[in-house]
């Protein structure tokens, strides 16, 4: 009976949990709205919970955007035509799709607006800017482009306004852009902010929020992100890539009572790590990004971090012993379980001293020789219980200390990730030291890989025969998710077969495998992979190397 009733869909608080399990499998839950009712409509919301991140097809015209057309008024519909847009006749919308909304990107919104009026029929200035050859380019050019950045500001405010009319209430709002239009676009917005000011239940329960520099925004809208800790006060995830206003980055800090993560981009505030006794409690993750600490004249401000679990450092300046020493110096054990440094930084095997007995997740890319190796010893003296590891960037005398992390890591090693350095084609000098490095860890790896792997991703250039010894030195190893991604232009057919082999034999379930974003897609030789690509799908799941990937991002 129950049995019978669960695929009647009459076990909803069951369904829910399927539903909710599935939320990132995008193609089974569409699969799923077309069950019956009942699953319809337990996962219509979700698949429009973020309907902005669906990659832009170029020429797509009909799209989600046709559905939030539809609920325009006659004014907005009056406002689109003048940009060349027509709402074609619909069906009325069963759900009220614009209400379900939970991840606002302003810059994915400004490329699916642009892409909107590109693939419209009527997509050119309607009034007198008419485009011929004995016209002047510039000029032409310019009144297009004003033309086209005026439809996306205006059809972008449109759509806001939709949702704040519709009762939508966000968990997610992105403003950080590095696309000048969406600069623009944040600039022109002052009416829209009055009205989430107005509307504040449209970001009242954020959970994750991304602000850009405040010195790209006009008065008005440095106004709005001034006045966010009136707002908000639910953020969890804070990314912020500005410290011109520090009294703010204070304010917003000191504003929320569930803070978890912190992430500064391209940051140089002196007093920036003062913030952090504001959110100690509640803060376990730090992610420092393109920031400066040469000019920092104190790090107290690191001791407050006694719940941190997660540590990030990449491409940071001014990262020393004198940095740490905060963190060192705390007297409680520190249960840091991810660490992530990339660039240059000094004094990380003593943090890997202090944190190893609990670390979980590591990537490392050191810049220095003599760190490299101080942080490899330092990680088999006091690292046990490592589960992903990506590391990049070796020297020949480092290959022998990667054997024996990996053999080290024997019993709890499940994702490994290997780069090598891309070097420069024209540089013979770090060619063949590139290439003595890759052959090494070709020829002595396989046999070394742990029994618990599951993940293993390499991401060098490869020599068909070198790769053939390492697949069958680790046969030995069930691996659930190879990667592959290639830097050689030579032997590619020969490469993937081997590939194609070996996940036949080994049953491997996933493979990515991908060329060098260098190579012409055009070349024979690559199509010819395509077609030996074609051939695998039976035997395993073929996926794109960035779908597959693994970061340890997704471990925080």
């Amino acid at each position: 009976m129950a049995s019978s009733k669960l695929f009647l869909g009459n076990l909803p608080e069951l369904s829910g949990h399927i539903i909710q399990y599935l939320r990132n499998d995008l193609q089974t839950l569409h699969s799923c709205v077309l069950v019956n009712r009942f699953f319809c409509r337990i996962t219509t919301p979700i698949l429009w919970e973020d309907p902005f991140s669906v990659k832009c097809r170029k020429g797509n015209r009909y799209n989600f955007l046709d559905i939030y057309l539809s609920y325009f008024n006659d004014d907005d519909k009056t406002s689109l035509k003048e940009f060349g847009i027509e709402i074609h006749s619909l069906v009325k919308p069963l759900f009220n799709y614009p209400n379900f909304i939970k991840t606002l990107n302003i810059f994915r919104v400004t490329l699916h607006v642009n892409n909107l009026i590109s693939s419209s029929d009527n997509a050119t200035p309607s009034t007198n800017a008419k485009f011929t050859f004995a016209s002047m380019l510039e000029e032409s050019f310019t009144i297009y482009s004003k033309y086209i950045h005026r439809s996306i500001y205006s059809i972008c405010i449109l759509l806001l306004k939709l949702f704040i009319n519709s009762d939508a209430s966000l968990n997610n709002f992105y403003m950080s852009t590095e696309d000048s239009l969406g600069i623009a676009l944040l600039e022109k917005m002052p009416e829209l902010y009055a009205m989430i000011s107005d509307n504040a239940k449209l970001i009242s329960n954020v959970k994750n929020i991304s602000l850009m520099p405040m010195l790209q925004l006009n008065m008005t809208s440095q106004l709005f992100v001034i006045s966010l800790p009136s707002l908000i006060s639910s953020i969890r995830h804070l990314s912020i890539c500005d410290d011109t206003n520090v009294s703010f980055v204070r304010n917003l800090i000191q504003s929320q009572t569930q803070l978890l993560s912190l992430s500064f981009c391209k940051v140089k505030s002196i007093d920036l790590l003062d913030h952090f006794k504001y959110c100690f409690n509640t803060l376990t993750l730090i992610k420092f990004e393109h920031c400066d600490f040469r000019k920092v004249l104190s790090f107290d401000g690191l001791r407050n971090l006694t719940h941190l679990k997660s540590l990030h450092f990449d491409k940071c300046f001014g990262v020393t012993t004198q940095f740490l020493q905060p963190l060192l110096d705390i007297p409680t054990p520190l249960k840091i379980k991810s660490l992530k440094v990339i660039g240059w930084f000094s004094g990380l095997d003593l943090l890997l001293q202090k944190i190893g007995s609990h670390l979980k997740h590591l990537e490392l890319y050191l810049v220095d020789d003599s760190e490299r190796d101080a942080s490899f010893e330092s990680i088999i003296s006091f690292c046990d219980q490592i589960k992903f590891l990506d590391l990049s960037n070796f020297e020949i005398q480092n290959i022998t200390q990667l054997y024996r992390l990996i053999t080290h890591f024997s019993k709890h090693l499940r994702y490994l990730t290997i780069r090598n350095e891309k070097v420069n084609p024209m540089d013979n000098c770090s060619r063949k030291r590139s290439s003595i490095v890759n052959s090494m860890i070709f020829k002595g790896l396989g046999q070394i890989l742990p029994v618990s792997l599951e993940y293993f991703s390499l991401d060098l250039e490869i020599n068909p025969d070198e790769l053939k010894v390492l697949l069958d030195n680790c046969q030995h190893v069930k691996l659930k998710k190879l990667l592959v991604r290639n830097d050689n232009f030579v032997f590619i057919d020969k490469t993937f077969s081997m590939l194609k082999e070996f996940v036949e034999i080994k049953r491997v379930k996933y493979l990515a495998y991908e060329l060098s974003t260098l190579f012409n897609p055009e070349h024979p030789k690559y199509l010819n992979s395509e077609k030996l690509a074609s051939q695998i799908q039976p035997f395993v799941k073929l996926r794109k190397y960035d779908d597959l990937i693994l970061t340890i991002s997704d471990f925080d």
